[in-house]
C-alpha cells in the first residue's frame, strides 16, 4: 500500500505521534521504539488495548477525530526487531496482533530512512519484511 498525504500534531495524551490519512479516512497513533527489548511499546499497547474506547473518545473529544474512522496503532521498529514484536503481540493480543480492537500497523525504522528512496511518494520503496504478517503490513 503506498503511503497517502499524513499530517500530524505531537503529543496528543499519551500518542506520540498522530496521522491522519485524509484520503483513507484513517488515523494512526504512531509509536517510534528503538528499545531491544520493546518492553514500552508493548506496555503502551496493552494500555491502550484495555482502554481503547477511553483512546478513541479522547481523539474525538480532543482532537474532533470524526468517530467514525478507524483508529489503529502504526509501529516503527528496527528491523532485527520485528520477530520478537510479532511474538509479543501475538501473546498480548492474540493471532498476527489482532486484539478486536485494534490491528497494528508495522513498519521497520529502516524503510523510512529518506535516502532509500528517491521521490516525495517514496516509488522504489522496497518490500516490507515477510516476518511481518499481512494483516500487519499495511
Amino acid at each position: 500500500m503506498k503511503p497517502t498525504i499524513l499530517t500530524a500534531v505531537v503529543h496528543i495524551g499519551t500518542v506520540t505521534l498522530v496521522a491522519c490519512d485524509f484520503r483513507e479516512r484513517c488515523i494512526f497513533l504512531c509509536e517510534i521504539s528503538y528499545s531491544s527489548q520493546l518492553a514500552d511499546l508493548v506496555k503502551r499497547l496493552r494500555q491502550w488495548h484495555e482502554n481503547w474506547q477511553g483512546v478513541r473518545d479522547a481523539l474525538a473529544r480532543d482532537s474532533h477525530v470524526p468517530p467514525d474512522w478507524p483508529v489503529r496503532p502504526w509501529l516503527f521498529v528496527l528491523e532485527g526487531l520485528v520477530a520478537l514484536l510479532i511474538r509479543r503481540l501475538q501473546i498480548n493480543h492474540g493471532p498476527a496482533g489482532t486484539s478486536g480492537r485494534f490491528t497494528p500497523r508495522i513498519t521497520t525504522l529502516e524503510a523510512v530512512q529518506p535516502w532509500l528512496y528517491s521521490s516525495w511518494n517514496r516509488t522504489g520503496e522496497k518490500a516490507k519484511p515477510n516476518d511481518i504478517p499481512l494483516a500487519i503490513r499495511s
